[in-house]
């Protein structure tokens, strides 16, 4: 799986901690250490421009927060991705979130083992989708059954009535 690899890439750049700089330009459209940023620069740019770059990987417009290396994300976790308008988007953790989201995810799991008997975690998917199954064909029995009983009643009630009192 492409993602996946792509995720071990990066976490191995993660564990070997290389450097992330800032290069801050006043003539970005010309400066030859930005050359891979300088694509992403609006027509009408003006002024000094930050780009961060990671060690002989990537730069990028600077758009916020940065780390000195890259052993300060900790690890990354690649989530999934959606495709919108030709573009692939990548959807992901690091750092402490990604701890925060992992602890999240387990606490999840163990309520429902205890909440599907005691089930591994490998069978919940299974087990719902059965309970799923189970509810569905219920609701059809009960549909079923309450037309029936409405038709009991109908026809006692009928029984019961004069027609002579409402002609």
């Amino acid at each position: 799986d492409q993602v996946a690899c792509i995720e071990a890439r990066v976490n191995a750049c993660i564990l070997d901690q290389l450097a992330v700089t800032v290069i801050v330009s006043d003539d970005a459209r010309h400066d030859p250490r930005i050359r891979k940023a300088q694509k992403g620069l609006p027509e009408d740019m003006t002024g000094p421009v930050r780009v961060v770059e990671m060690q002989g990987i990537e730069q990028n417009l600077c758009c916020g927060t940065h780390v000195s290396n890259l052993g300060q994300l900790q690890g990354i976790k690649l989530l999934h991705t959606e495709t919108k308008k030709g573009s692939t988007l990548l959807y992901f953790v690091a750092g402490n979130r990604m701890l925060d989201t992992y602890g999240g995810l387990y606490k999840r799991e163990r309520t429902m083992s205890k909440l599907l008997s005691g089930l591994h975690p490998e069978q919940h998917a299974e087990m719902v989708e059965s309970m799923r199954k189970d509810v569905t064909k219920m609701m059809k029995v009960n549909k079923t059954v309450s037309l029936e009983l409405a038709e009991y009643f109908a026809k006692d009630l009928a029984a019961t009535l004069d027609p002579a009192q409402y002609d």
